[in-house]
């Protein structure tokens, strides 16, 4: 009796995996332009890992905060470092910025959150964004609360872990 191959499993999509690192400033510097009237305008980057151009994402709302409000989380002062081009994939049709930092030595991403959460009736305006690194901004949820009750939440969970 001959044995039945089964099909081959196709391989599991692969997570974008950043292939250009750039300091801060210089992803600020070049990927904000507000003379731009376009919100979904792109630039070119040449990556050497792909060893190909990359159509990168400019003026997000994130960029545009982190320029003008800084770079660090306003719970616990986590900063970006660095950027971390991470290419488009799936649905992402372009590459964006992701900005990183180390929080006790862990890579962390830095988001814009909304104060007032959109699901709450906030805007996405930049008056209702702030930096906030992934893990305080998890913690906050779709939460109306002040940075101090978080911080003050924050050291309490660390406090029982």
């Amino acid at each position: 009796m001959k044995k039945k191959k089964l099909p081959k499993k196709p391989p599991k999509p692969k997570q974008p995996q950043p292939n250009v690192t750039m300091p801060v400033d210089f992803v600020l510097d070049n990927f904000v332009d507000l003379s731009l009237d376009e919100k979904s305008v792109s630039k070119q980057i040449f990556s050497e890992t792909l060893n190909c151009m990359l159509d990168v994402y400019m003026n997000s709302q994130r960029y545009i905060l982190f320029k003008f409000k800084g770079c660090s989380c306003v719970v616990c002062g986590m900063t970006a470092t660095r950027c971390e081009l991470v290419s488009g994939g799936g649905n992402v049709k372009r590459s964006h910025w992701n900005f990183i930092g180390d929080l006790n030595g862990v890579p962390t991403v830095l988001t814009k959150d909304h104060i007032i959460p959109l699901s709450l009736g906030g805007k996405d305006v930049i008056e209702n964004y702030q930096p906030m690194c992934m893990r305080c901004n998890v913690k906050k949820d779709k939460r109306i609360i002040s940075v101090d009750d978080l911080k003050r939440e924050l050291e309490q969970c660390e406090i029982e872990i």
